[in-house]
């Protein structure tokens, strides 16, 4: 049977009550915000998109891996908000960044959880079609009037990712896909997303029940939406570029608000409804008193024992709105946006609105009118909610606390408006959410181009700080003669670096400065869960092309962590933490010492931690965190350079294993970074405990730190797999450099005895309990041949250098004298120096051709049994073949072992100190993962009796 969580219903907030809230308290308002960067506009060509979702900074996002799957007919896809749709037959692979289960928003069936993502919020198919979804958005009183939203059974944001990626072969499917689905079901929500691939970027607004627009991104522009409907004329004929619903001009022009070049200046002086309209566009921007109208949508998200966060949250000293009595089975819808506002948010110098719950949706929600109020005091619209369970009633109960959970509403900025009139009465329990028959009749006229903005929208605002951040971010300009548009022009070129920063941006230096004292809401602010970028690059395969630069919490002090997203089928464990904060929880401070805080094993609560702490002062906190993530991130963008040239030899050789080395890969860095972040967090917290008081500035050890850095390489995951038919003894295409490659393991060479572990006890996180290398890790460790790369990893996947190897035969050895080494590579006083001169003093190693060592380079599987059968030969061991038919033939891969280590593989094999892969291969040129090291090391030990 299907089961459904209890759902928390959304309720309405009267609007005095509102008011007063708003004007006794400091408010912020935000949302999630978009950004483009077209291939013209960027050094390397590349094009980007991306978009941070602001939720609120406590907030719990889970990235994982949805399957591929095969639906029976009649299967249907269902979703926590009443939207339903046939399941294709079969469904593609692909990720997701979702809202952890505890949240209420997941279908279960017979108590097991189906998989079905409550607000993906971002992903990318086994197609390479990438989803960032969405940015809220709004519209006028005119449109929502002419085409409501479809509330109870109309797609919203909780199901866009999953809907398009399970089944879009290219970005333009997932647009065609995702107007079928309006075009026949409706839309509950107002939302701006995007739909990519790797030859081209479509931008989606839906802007009423059944309206829409999608249009195909130039190269050669920029963009920024926070939460704002700012698409200017579009033509219809245009099919190239535009995929229009198809009353999208009749309806406007039916009922009287359609703004378009061909209308003729009698037309639209004889229509007021379109007049009026066309005084709310971009252009008045500049006048001192501009009139906006500004209706928040308030929700608040109840149950007895939980409370959800959101998108917006009106935050009151002394107050508090609870709604009680609440159904928790029923069905509910999302409410409509704001009336006559882009963004439906509040922002002004004098009001911020936090945002702490998550968008919920009544099934019966009813949106009241907007009232305007004069500039001196807060405006609001309120929506009354009629349940759907028959006799329920709601209630509104106040209390002295702050007002807490409000739905995840991504809305945008709008500053206080001026009085005009007072439109409709407040309340009215009639429902208006009913799907709005629509027909495919022709134009009234032969008019082809539409405003969508001037006609379904309304005015930006001066005091938009996140739009004019984003412009000058982009342009380098203040906006002074700027009408806002969706796309701008500008002169600057950007990096991969600055594209990735532009989330983090505050308006640091310009009118619109977030830091500076009573500013308004900035682009990087508190309340981000998460920041994603897609960097689409040209001359790679498809399922190459987009690399998902991934944070968790705010960008601020946090890094990106690049990811083949097309190609993983599983990602870390340390993104699959399911938590949820307590309620009434505002501060990391709160929860951080609780026995339940996933510190140790989630990457999302550590970077929210690091990012609420850092937030709390930027300078003595958050400066070097800051620094050590910005070096930290050039880094990878430079790594991830050489990591493309061979993944591309991968993908050409084979696209199953390119599959298995992007996997690694993300695993691999990420579970680096998270152990860095581990590490910062804990220094923090002791810092703050001891000079919370005083001006002193905090420096993680690790911004010191040579070798804390990415060390992001094919090597680090066994090599890229490809046989070297030539079988000779080079450095493998992935290292760069010995500086690139050495160290991998952070601190686990001479002077890491502080990071080791108690080998009795195994705390490793990454180590779990039954796989494969579990016991040899352990035998590893206790026995002095390895140690762990922090204080709770183990970092199985990542790879071992030259140098590390001879240091743990060096070990072995009990660490005897040794003279100088030849090698021109190695100096005296490093830590592998004496085991290099040792090694190479007798003949265990040779070194390259060029007289160097290459102690930093991964080394290959091959090397590691041709130094294990030297170190045997010269401990007096057994090195003759244990059988007289050699095993050497049973890998399929057999002939690609270099001369030079025949011999050994053979004996290797015939000792059982090396089996192989699962899949019969011996991989001679992989390199040599830490894990399949420590289980090679158990078997040499156990079986030659050393």
């Amino acid at each position: 049977m299907i089961l459904k969580l209890p759902k928390f219903k959304k309720v309405a907030v009267c609007a005095a009550l509102t008011v007063a809230l708003i004007a006794s308290s400091a408010a912020q308002a935000a949302a999630c915000c978009g950004l483009y960067i077209g291939s013209d506009k960027t050094e390397n060509g590349s094009t980007f998109v991306g978009r941070s979702e602001d939720i609120g900074k406590l907030y719990d996002k889970v990235f994982e891996v949805h399957p591929a799957e095969e639906h029976e007919p009649g299967d249907m896809y269902r979703d926590a908000y009443g939207f339903s749709m046939p399941y294709p037959t079969h469904t593609y692979r692909y990720t997701v960044m979702r809202d952890s289960i505890n949240r209420g928003e997941t279908i279960l069936v017979d108590g097991q959880y189906t998989g079905l993502e409550a607000y993906g919020e971002v992903g990318i198919n086994e197609k390479g079609v990438a989803v960032s979804a969405t940015v809220t958005t709004g519209n006028n009183k005119a449109a929502k009037e002419a085409d409501p939203l479809v509330k109870k059974t109309g797609i919203c944001e909780i199901s866009l990712n999953s809907v398009i990626l399970m089944q879009a072969d290219t970005a333009k499917d997932g647009v065609e896909i995702l107007a079928a689905i309006i075009d026949e079901y409706g839309s509950g929500e107002c939302n701006s997303l995007t739909i990519s691939d790797a030859n081209e970027v479509w931008d989606f607004e839906v802007f009423s029940g059944h309206q829409y627009v999608a249009y195909k991104m130039p190269s050669d522009k920029v963009s920024v939406n926070p939460n704002l409907l700012i698409m200017r004329e579009i033509d219809i004929t245009d099919t190239e570029n535009v995929i229009a619903s198809p009353n999208l001009i009749t309806l406007a022009q039916e009922n009287g608000f359609l703004v378009s070049s061909q209308l003729s200046p009698e037309e639209e002086q004889n229509d007021e409804e379109n007049v009026s309209n066309k005084e709310n566009i971009f252009a008045q921007k500049q006048e001192e008193d501009l009139s906006k109208e500004l209706s928040t949508t308030v929700s608040i998200v109840t149950e007895k024992t939980a409370v959800e966060e959101g998108n917006i949250v009106l935050a009151a000293e002394d107050t508090m709105i609870a709604a009680e009595n609440m159904a928790a089975e029923t069905e509910y819808t999302v409410p409509e946006t704001a009336e006559n506002s882009d963004a439906a948010a509040i922002e002004s110098n004098n009001a911020d609105v936090d945002q702490d719950s998550k968008k919920m949706s009544d099934e019966n929600a009813e949106t009241g009118s907007t009232e305007q109020i004069n500039s001196d005091t807060a405006v609001t619209e309120e929506e009354t909610a009629v349940e759907d369970t028959d006799t329920v009633a709601e209630k509104l109960i106040v209390e002295d606390t702050a007002v807490t959970e409000a739905a995840k509403f991504e809305t945008a900025e709008a500053e206080t408006a001026k009085v005009e009139n007072t439109e409709d009465t407040i309340g009215s329990n009639e429902d208006k959410t009913e799907n709005v028959e629509t027909t495919n009749a022709e134009p009234v006229s032969a008019i082809t181009k539409i405003d969508i903005a001037a006609s379904y929208g309304s005015s930006i605002g001066k005091s938009n700080n996140r739009y004019w951040q984003g412009v000058y971010y982009l342009t380098g300009s203040d906006g002074e003669n700027l009408v806002g548009d969706m796309l701008l022009d500008t002169n600057k070129t950007f990096d991969t670096y600055e594209a990735l920063r532009f989330l983090a941006y505050r308006g640091e230096g310009t009118s619109h400065d977030g830091n500076a004292e009573g500013a308004g809401s900035s682009i990087g602010n508190e309340r981000q869960a998460e920041c994603h970028v897609f960097e689409i690059r040209k001359g790679m395969p498809d399922e190459l092309a987009v690399i998902q630069w991934q944070t968790l919490s705010r960008a601020e002090f946090s890094v990106y962590l690049p990811f083949y997203s097309a190609l993983l089928t599983d990602t870390s464990d340390i993104f699959k933490t399911e938590y949820v904060v307590p309620r009434g929880t505002k501060e990391v401070s709160q929860v951080i010492n609780n026995e339940d805080f996933p510190k140790e094993t989630s990457i999302n609560w550590v970077f929210s931690a690091i990012n609420d702490l850092c937030d709390n002062d930027r300078t003595r906190y958050g400066s070097s965190v800051k620094k050590f993530f910005e070096d930290y991130q050039k880094e990878l963008i430079e790594q991830q350079k050489s990591v493309d040239v061979d993944m591309k030899k991968i993908y050409a050789y084979s696209p199953k294993l390119a599959e298995e080395k992007a996997t690694a890969l993300g695993i691999a860095i990420s579970e680096e970074a998270f152990d860095y972040a581990k590490i910062i967090l804990t220094e923090l917290c002791a810092f703050i405990d001891e000079h919370g008081d005083d001006d002193q500035i905090f420096v993680p050890s690790v911004l010191s730190d040579e070798n804390a850095k990415p060390h992001y390489s094919l090597g680090a995951v066994g090599g890229t797999g490809v046989p070297n038919k030539g079988g000779s003894h080079k450095n493998h295409s992935s290292v760069t450099n010995s500086e690139n490659n050495a160290a991998v393991q952070n601190n686990t060479q001479a002077n890491e005895n502080q990071n080791q572990s108690n080998s009795e006890n195994m705390p490793f996180t990454d180590v779990k309990s039954g796989v494969w290398y579990d016991e040899a890790v352990s035998f590893a460790v206790k026995n002095g041949l390895m140690k762990g790369t922090g204080v709770s990893s183990f970092s199985p996947n990542a790879g071992v250098t030259r140098g590390m190897l001879v240091t743990i035969l060096y070990r072995l050895s009990n660490e005897p004298a040794a003279a100088n080494t030849n090698f021109s590579d190695v100096k005296n006083g490093e830590w592998y120096s004496n085991a290099v001169a040792w090694a190479e003093a007798n003949s265990i190693v040779t070194g390259y051709e060029n007289g160097t060592f290459g102690a930093g380079n991964m080394i290959t599987r091959e090397d590691l049994v041709a130094i294990l059968y030297r170190y045997a030969a010269l401990n007096g061991m057994e090195t003759g073949i244990y059988e007289t038919d050699s095993e050497k033939s049973v890998f399929t891969d057999s002939d690609s072992i270099s001369e030079y280590a025949e011999a050994a593989a053979e004996w290797a094999v015939s000792f059982g100190i090396v089996k192989g892969t699962d899949s019969g291969k011996f991989l001679p040129q992989d390199w040599a993962t830490r894990a399949q090291t420590a289980q090679i090391l158990m078997n040499f030990c156990e079986n030659m009796g050393k």
